[in-house]
């Protein structure tokens, strides 16, 4: 009968015309009242008639509490439905010198019972008491003016005035507006200042001071009655539910107080349409429980998570069995670690109440008389409140077992970082809110809710399996989660299915059987429709139309489950497949074109036929509708990569633990572990830095926490938290190294200041700081467009450096990088307070992020120029050891140094395509050994986290690469290990959506094998020895490096030509002029030429040509003619005696001797068996106009296999994300070594015949005809025109038919124009279009003919097609979503790449020009600038650098908008996913 008595009870409660009329809402908030103080409850001295009336007429609770017994704390609790620590306002005030700002932006991150009503339609109003900014910030609609810390001018409610309420009632019930009233009166708050009416009824008590209390206590009384007169006079007394209660108590052990004076009070709710009076003095209430009461009645939807009950519900309050509390000190310690503001936490479990007091208890005070105690020296106390209401009596030592048990129930609730409930995991609407069967339809008797859970449960035999069904309606495409448990029989999931019998609860149709067979767990089984078991666990399946089903492949193998536990399902939905997965794993795959398979139905669980009982209980049920089903009436989701969609090794599990909002925390660039558990992240832009604490591992959303750094401070690309500060590299704004100090030992870095700026600008700029493991230094880096520190006070690198080019350079066709020299981008070791500034190496493109191995070695990931795909010059990206002294070889343009120069060093390992982004080592990861000793690398724009196994390689080291993570637009920026031990990572970047994911490792391998002892080899201990002399003069170096220029190793013998050329040159010069053997000559050569004087040249000339170079072995002839090159690039001087340019390589030419001497040695050579060797030989034989050389290297070219694939295509095809991608283009591979040998032939004016000029520039015509990198025309253009150049007049007009032609690749086919029709299309209503046509077996060749129609190819390039003024899009699916894409598209100008930006040219004669500036010449202030306007058709305007008045960025793109809106949904759908393919055929889109 107790079931039955609940449901008469709630439908007197709510009966059905509830819905008919929202009810208004009045929530009365008394202020320091104590529960004892009420006629009511029994206190004869004191008058209370009118809230004694609205108790009489109401549900009354007279055991009702507050969580936290002091104002601001409870008022929050009211405004969230939260508990203390969830919501975060602990006290009243932060500690002295701390920001309010700080807890109020955590504070309102949660949801407002005022916004959700207005929300809802309501309006709201606040009036009185409120502590938390202007009250519209709650989403209050209206207010009575300013407020302050207690009200401000809005306090004078109830002293003063009522009508700015009535006014707001009068207006509300005018508009025909439900409305939501905040009446929280400063009464009877001190100050005690009652009217002398009222004080005169208490002449009688004493002390004065009660007195004046009373008076007060009725004068609040008073208003209450006025309040509730209005309503009945306006006639919306009946229908308006009207709340009461207090925020804490009063008296001695009340404000503050755990006692019962202190967190005691009345609940009362009175709605005389809906609830019969009654007075409740057992069931416990909460003032946790007014949100969901008060939304509960208003028709809202509860947000899931929340913690208390709608007191409205007899059965949810009978069910309920504690409630807690916790009090705090007075002043907020920390806004992000309540749990260092806790003095003490209780429970109350029927009659018991259990406080404990901390231990140690903080050095902050609760309110004054909070901290007081009872029992003085005991951490604990327990009370028999109904025997003893006013705990007079400890019974602790008498029921220590009784202690035990709340104490651990305590500690289960209580979280000491405040992680609090996940309001919504993203994209999924919870089904069930863990108290009662709202939403669910089952046969009466068999489904109950237990402690947060479905229980289904039989005592007979079933005459036919039954079902609790969800009334949400028919689903179709979607993802389910829950977590099930059974005992007895088995169970299932039904999805998709028909309702046979509504009465008698029979489903029919697919399920998810749950059954204590591990093959069976989590199988797919077909209820009553004669199919029977689809598939079982382990197995991959298709049916076909008629039924028939074949076991197509394997899944992740049966699922051993313990049924006893709870256990994770998920069932993923989409079309005619269906994936069910048991804690994580795949159990079935099943493609069906069965009728059975039908495509939506209805969600619901089963109780199975079985011989004994059988029980199953349910929880956490989450659905994710997918497609159009999701879209249709909801809000616009935040768009994320769905954790499941990253692949990760086997035993590894990833998590979203963070969705960024974009607006208002922008996209993350950088992030960094804290020793504390937390992290740090900055926004790229202006939005400042966000301190994260992360959920625990394996609750996704659930608990996460942020809050934003106080410091002003932002755009950061590098930080770490060392030598108790945090340091941040900064890129735009306040470029350079900061050091943000915590002033006041808080724990929050609050006080920022700037070590050194760093002079340069755009994305390649400063990055990674990192403390440097010796525990006394920094490690700080930067790429090529920043300038190293200023003030390096040791130069491990020698500081001299120079671009050392024999021939002229061709800078890039774009502009790019042009004027950037040498050092390029660079890695430096810094003091502390920045003081001391080593640099220990350069040569880099755009190194993003360093890390150090367990022996202290660096290491970095490089990025390659993706626009030279397909040049000579190309360089990979490429995982690099940063050694001391060592200069990588970027030069811009052509220039950059080849692998093999012995000037450089060489990668460790080359990837491919990519643009690396963070680095770590995975030292601290609780991985398996494997992947814990990995450099764990990040490929933002394809989406990869690479695992780089390195291993020591003579001096240096060598690696194998396997992909750890990887998906579609998943843009990777920065990654840390956690103090939890997951590897955490962030998407975002160029304002791209972010997200903060983790992967744990969850499978069956240790991760607790020993660390490995740090054991140096031979070889690392002498280049180490060696390395001690780089940027130090010793008088031993020479003496000791010498010996070593000719070792084996080349670590080696880079770490000592480092050594010698730190010291005076003089000190070894004349050694170098006559070493012992040919490899200590050519080394000797090489120091000398890069720190010697144009006078050694001569004598290292000579030194060089003695050498028999065809007896050397191809390494030392590399190195040979290097050494070379050096002489003449550093040493040369032109006729007026200036040394070499920038650009234009070796100034000087060789003498004739010089030239006959090395001709003699080298001309022989070529063409060599050794394609590098070739490769060097033309570029030196070149330069020294070597006889007939023409005729000899264009014979070479013709003879030239088909360019094969690169070394690093073998990497490149392991990764799944760009594999296809960049194959696409290595299949139809351009002449890469061909390539070289053109360009440095365009370089000789004599030497030619007409016939072979025309082979040379067919060459360049069949050349173009290839797919290649952005750059990859204009290089061929710029080569023609230089060679066209040193053409004589006839050979230029002979030559006119093949250096006419265009060498921009064009398409196959004839372009047709969109079909239509088109519409002004939004972000909004193009991604909807796109769900709705889908990205499934969309039209290629319609996709790759709107490319060119819509104009996208006249300034982008895809797949080796199209201009060059806008970014290549070959790679845009791999780090753009759909969203984004389509954003970048509608809204160009919202995010603008820095690379690829606007400016504003003023001119001092001639008009402003706005577009895209290439600046040709840099260096030359008399140079002229190209701007390439809005119309890609237009050629670029050249402009005098004497003309430009100023150069300023523009906000407005040079893309123009509007260019899709000639395309119809279906159009815009084979467009997107053309782009989204990046050309490639085979790409998931077409399929």
């Amino acid at each position: 009968m107790k079931t039955f008595r609940y449901l008469i009870l709630f439908v007197l409660l709510f009966p059905v015309s509830l819905l008919a009329e929202r009810p208004n809402v009045i929530l009365i908030i008394s202020d320091d009242h104590a529960w004892t103080d009420y006629g009511f409850l029994g206190n004869e001295k004191i008058r209370s008639p009118h809230i004694d009336q609205l108790a009489a007429e109401g549900l009354t609770f007279t055991r009702g509490y507050v969580t936290t017994a002091l104002c601001s704390p409870s008022l929050a609790t009211m405004l969230t439905g939260l508990y203390t620590h969830h919501h975060g306002i602990t006290g009243n005030d932060p500690v002295k010198g701390k920001d309010r700002d700080v807890w109020l932006d955590r504070f309102f991150e949660n949801p407002m019972l005022p916004k959700l009503l207005a929300d809802a339609g309501y309006n709201t109003m606040h009036t009185g008491k409120y502590w938390m900014r202007q009250p519209a910030a709650a989403g209050f609609t209206h207010d009575n003016g300013e407020t302050g810390r207690h009200g401000g001018k809005s306090l004078d409610i109830g002293r003063k005035t009522m009508k700015p309420i009535y006014d707001f009632m009068d207006q509300s019930i005018e508009n025909k507006k439900p409305f939501f009233v905040w009446y929280a009166p400063f009464l009877p708050h001190t100050p005690h200042n009652p009217p002398k009416r009222l004080l005169d009824k208490y002449a009688d008590v004493q002390p004065a001071k009660k007195a004046k209390y009373y008076a007060m206590v009725e004068w609040l009384d008073e208003t209450c009655g006025d309040l509730m007169k209005n309503l009945k006079d306006k006639g919306v007394d009946d229908n308006t539910l009207v709340l009461y209660l207090a925020d804490n108590g009063w008296n001695e052990f009340g404000k503050a107080s755990p006692y019962e004076n202190g967190i005691r009070t009345p609940i009362i709710a009175r709605w005389p349409a809906r609830i019969k009076a009654h007075k409740e003095e057992v069931k416990l209430a909460s003032n946790i429980d007014l949100v969901p009461t008060i939304l509960t009645a208003c028709g809202v939807d509860v947000p899931a998570g929340m913690p208390g009950i709608n007191l409205l519900d007899d059965k949810a309050v009978s069910d309920r069995t504690a409630i807690f509390f916790n009090n705090f000190s007075h002043n907020m310690i920390s806004a992000h670690e309540p749990g260092k503001s806790l003095w003490t936490r209780s429970v109350i479990q029927g009659k018991w109440k259990l406080i404990t007091y901390q231990d140690p208890l903080p050095k902050e005070r609760p309110n004054a008389g909070g901290h007081n105690r009872k029992y003085p020296g005991q951490n604990q106390e327990l009370f028999d409140l109904l025997a003893d209401p006013h705990e007079t009596k400890d019974l602790s030592k008498e029921h220590a077992a009784r202690v035990a048990e709340l104490q651990a129930r305590m500690d289960d609730w209580w979280d000491p970082n405040g992680a609090g409930p996940a309001f919504a995991e993203e994209g999924f609407e919870s089904l069930f809110n863990g108290k009662d069967l709202s939403g669910w339809d089952g046969r009466k008797g068999l489904w109950t809710v237990e402690d947060g859970a479905i229980v289904g449960s039989t005592q007979v035999r079933l005459e036919r399996n039954t079902f609790l069904i969800w009334k949400g309606g028919d689903v179709g495409d979607f993802v389910l989660k829950l977590k099930m448990k059974f005992a007895g029989g088995n169970s299932g999931i039904q999805y998709r299915s028909k309702v046979d019998d509504a009465a008698k609860h029979y489903v029919s149709g697919n399920q998810c059987d749950i059954h204590p067979r591990a093959e069976n767990y989590g199988m797919l089984y077909s209820e009553k429709t004669g199919l029977g078991i689809i598939a079982k666990g382990g197995q991959k399946v298709e049916v076909s139309k008629d039924g028939k089903k074949t076991v197509v492949g394997e899944t992740e193998g049966p699922t051993k489950a313990d049924t006893a536990a709870w256990n994770e399902i998920e069932i993923h939905a989409e079309g005619n497949r269906v994936i069910h997965k048991v804690n994580g794993k795949v159990t079935v795959d099943v493609t069906s074109l069965h009728e059975t398979n039908t495509r939506k139905g209805v969600l619901a669980i089963q109780l199975h036929v079985s011989n004994k009982p059988m029980k199953v209980w349910v929880k956490d049920v989450r659905l994710k509708k997918l497609g159009a089903a999701a879209s249709a009436g909801a809000k616009p989701k935040v768009l994320t990569v769905p954790p499941d969609n990253i692949r990760v090794p086997e035993g590894f599990k990833v998590e979203l633990v963070y969705t960024v909002p974009r607006e208002t925390q922008g996209s993350w660039a950088s992030m960094c572990s804290s020793p504390d558990g937390s992290l740090f992240v900055s926004d790229e832009k202006e939005k400042g830095l966000y301190r994260v604490w992360p959920s625990k591992i394996g609750e996704g959303q659930k608990g996460t926490r942020v809050s934003k750094v106080p410091a002003d401070i932002s755009n950061a690309l590098g930080m770490c938290v060392a030598f108790e500060s945090l340091y941040v590299m900064r890129m735009g704004a306040g470029n350079g190294l900061w050091r943000v100090a915590d002033s006041d030992g808080d724990g929050r870095y609050d006080k920022p200041e700037q070590l050194f700026e760093l002079v340069g600008a755009g994305g390649h700029g400063p990055h990674a700081v990192l403390p440097d493991l010796d525990g006394k230094h920094l490690l700080i880096c930067g790429g090529n467009g920043v300038g190293v520190p200023p003030g390096i006070t040791h130069h491990r690198v020698p500081p001299n450096w120079a671009e050392d080019l024999l021939l002229p350079r061709q800078p890039d066709g774009r502009g790019h990088a042009r004027g950037r020299l040498a050092p390029g981008g660079w890695v430096a070791r810094i003091s502390p307070d920045a003081k001391t500034r080593s640099l220990i190496s350069i040569g880099y493109r755009n190194e993003y992020d360093i890390a150090q191995n367990r022996a202290g070695d660096i290491f970095t990931f490089d990025a390659d120029m993706e626009f030279d795909f397909g040049l000579p010059w190309y360089r990979p990206t490429r995982i690099n050891f940063s050694a001391s002294g060592a200069d990588h070889g970027w030069r811009h343009g052509s220039g950059k140094w080849p692998a093999y120069y012995p000037d450089s060093v060489p990668a460790v390992v080359d990837i491919g395509p990519a643009s690396p982004t963070g680095v770590i080592f995975g030292y601290n990861a609780k991985f398996p050994t494997k992947y814990r000793d990995a450099f764990l690398v990040l490929d933002w724009t394809y989406g990869t986290i690479w695992a780089a196994h390195l291993s020591p390689k003579g001096a240096g080291y060598s690696a194998k690469i396997e992909q750890f993570a990887a998906a579609d637009a998943l843009p990777v920026t920065d990654t840390a290990i956690g103090t939890d031990g997951a590897m955490y990572f962030v998407i975002g970047g160029r304002q791209i959506q972010s997200a903060l994911y983790r992967i744990a490792y969850v499978g069956d391998e240790p991760t607790d094998s020993p660390v490995p002892e740090v054991v140096l080899s031979d070889l690392h201990k002498l280049r180490r020895s060696l390395e001690v002399f780089h940027g130090v003069k010793h008088g031993e170096a020479v003496k000791t490096a010498w010996q070593y220029l000719d070792h084996e190793d080349r670590w080696i013998r880079h770490a000592a030509r480092i050594a010698v050329e730190s010291q005076p040159v003089d000190a070894w010069r004349s050694r170098a002029l006559s070493p012992a053997n040919d490899r200590m000559r050519i080394h000797a050569a090489v120091a000398l030429a890069r720190q010697g004087v144009p006078s050694d040249r001569e004598g290292l000339i000579a030194s060089l040509a003695s050498i028999d170079v065809a007896k050397l072995p191809d390494e030392q002839k590399l190195e040979y003619l290097r050494a070379v090159s050096l002489v003449y690039a550093r040493l040369s001087v032109d006729a007026e005696g200036k040394g070499p340019g920038p650009e234009n390589g070796a100034s000087g030419r060789p003498t004739a001797v010089e030239r006959k001497m090395l001709l003699a040695r080298i001309d022989p050579l070529f063409p060599s068996t050794d394609r590098l060797v070739n490769r060097e030989l033309a570029r030196v034989l070149v330069y020294l106009e070597a006889p007939k050389l023409v005729g000899r290297v264009l014979d070479h070219i013709a003879k030239l296999p088909k360019q094969p694939l690169p070394d690093w295509a073998t990497t490149l095809s392991r990764n799944s994300q760009y594999g296809g991608r960049a194959s696409s283009m290595l299949a139809d591979m351009p002449p890469t070594e061909g390539m070289h040998f053109a360009f440095v032939l365009r370089n000789l004016k004599t030497g030619w015949t007409l016939k072979q000029r025309e082979v040379y520039f067919a060459y360049l015509i069949e050349a173009s005809k290839k797919p290649g990198g952005a750059s990859y025309a204009d290089y061929l253009l710029n080569i023609r025109e230089e060679a066209l150049a040193n053409c004589t007049p006839a050979e230029k007009i002979a030559l006119t038919s093949l250096s006419s032609i265009d060498l921009n690749r064009k398409p196959e086919f004839k372009i047709t124009p969109p079909k239509g029709p088109g519409q002004a299309w939004t972000v909004k209503s193009a991604v909807a279009a796109v769900n709705k046509v889908k990205l499934r077996k969309r039209n290629f060749k319609n996709g790759q003919n709107l490319f060119f129609a819509t104009a996208c190819a006249a300034c982008h390039r895809l797949g080796g097609f199209g201009g060059a003024i806008g970014p290549d899009l070959t790679s845009a699916g791999g780090k753009l979503d759909l969203k984004n894409l389509l954003e970048a598209i509608i809204d160009p100008s919202k995010a603008i790449s820095d690379q690829f930006g606007s400016s504003m040219v003023a001119r001092k004669t001639d008009p402003t020009l706005m577009g895209l500036v290439v600046d040709n010449d840099p260096n030359n202030a008399a140079g002229t600038l190209l701007v390439f306007t809005h119309d890609p058709k237009a050629k670029p305007v050249k402009v005098a650098k004497a003309d430009v008045k100023s150069v300023t960025a523009s906000p407005v793109s040079q893309m123009p908008p509007g260019l899709i809106n000639t395309l119809n949904e279906k159009e815009l759908a084979d467009l997107v996913a053309y782009l989204l393919s990046g050309g490639n055929k085979r790409h998931r889109v077409y399929k």
